[in-house]
């Protein structure tokens, strides 16, 4: 469950949720320019979010059971913050999400090859690149760093199809 909660103290209301919403935006945004900033010069295209499709998804491309669970749970656990990514996503000039889409397949191609076709240390991997340095401590950005990523592996930019 999402770190939301409402304060009262007096008369008057602290709405922590649209601190913590706005903070999630600014996240998102942090990663979204900084994979448009260290874009590559000449890459390559490569040419239904419903539950059950990601399970079948998860279970296609990740053998261990105890990892698929892991990332069930994950995708059950920052669903809420998956949604953000996708309407902020959507709502991102065409260039930019051609950009972000070929860095992140770019950068999947690049660690399934390193993590010779092992899903879950591919995962990892995006996970902690897409992850500021700066900012690797910091739950939130780990959470919609994860977000990030699992948002193209349901949209079957990264992964093996299903």
């Amino acid at each position: 469950m999402p770190n939301k909660s409402n304060k009262q103290v007096g008369d008057n209301n602290t709405n922590i949720q649209i601190e913590s919403f706005q903070e999630d935006l600014g996240i998102i945004e942090e990663i979204y320019r900084s994979v448009l900033e260290n874009t590559k010069k000449s890459l390559n295209l490569d040419k239904d979010t419903d539950f059950l499709e990601i399970n079948k998804k998860i279970e296609f491309n990740i053998s261990d059971p105890d990892e698929q669970k892991r990332v069930k749970k994950l995708f059950e656990d920052i669903y809420d913050k998956i949604n953000i990514i996708e309407k902020t996503f959507s709502s991102l000039d065409p260039s930019q999400q051609r950009t972000i889409t070929i860095d992140i397949g770019e950068q999947y191609h690049k660690f399934i090859k390193k993590n010779n076709s092992n899903m879950m240390e591919t995962l990892e991997n995006l996970f902690e690149h897409y992850t500021p340095k700066t900012k690797s401590k910091n739950p939130e950005y780990n959470l919609l760093a994860r977000s990030f990523v699992l948002f193209f592996f349901d949209d079957c930019t990264i992964g093996r199809k299903s």
